[in-house]
């Protein structure tokens, strides 16, 4: 039988053992994706309570009120709700409009983009009148389709590029 100081086992602390210079370890698989999964839970969170509490006429300087202003932007469906809060963040025009499906994920995803408006858009098939008529309206330079063909086609792009 070996003595156990024949085969010594070496556990390491990658925090503790690395040199004053180094820079840390990368997370552990999954740590980031759970910290970002929790975090953008929270801004989403968070944009819609600003939405749904944000406007209001501001009042008169000195006067105070005990409730916020709520407002709401709707529309009769996805795509006229996406082109009412499109017209009132950019009343004038923006530089870029980001095309989202009518999924979820991308949507989220794209509430952190702040130069141009997110129209949700159907994954496929015909562009509704109303995207259409926004888009005109915003004479973008761009046009951004965020996800893959599966998520926006091509047709949809081509439709919001020729509006």
């Amino acid at each position: 039988m070996a003595d156990q100081t024949d085969n010594p086992t070496i556990v390491m602390d990658p925090v503790r053992d690395r040199e004053a210079d180094e820079p840390p370890p990368p997370p552990q698989h999954g740590t980031g994706l759970a910290l970002a999964a929790g975090g953008l839970a929270f801004l989403v969170v968070l944009v819609a309570f600003l939405a749904f509490f944000a406007g209001g006429d501001g009042g008169e300087s000195g006067t105070e009120s005990s409730e916020p202003a709520a407002r709401r932007i709707a529309g009769e469906d996805r795509y006229e709700t996406a082109a009412a809060i499109s017209a009132r963040a950019f009343p004038d025009s923006a530089p870029v409009v980001y095309l989202v499906p009518t999924d979820v994920s991308p949507a989220v995803a794209a509430s952190t983009l702040g130069d141009g408006p997110v129209l949700v858009v159907p994954p496929c098939g015909v562009l509704p009148e109303v995207i259409a008529a926004e888009i005109r309206r915003l004479d973008p330079a761009e046009v951004i389709a965020l996800g893959d063909e599966e998520a926006v086609c091509d047709d949809i792009v081509r439709q919001a590029v020729q509006r």
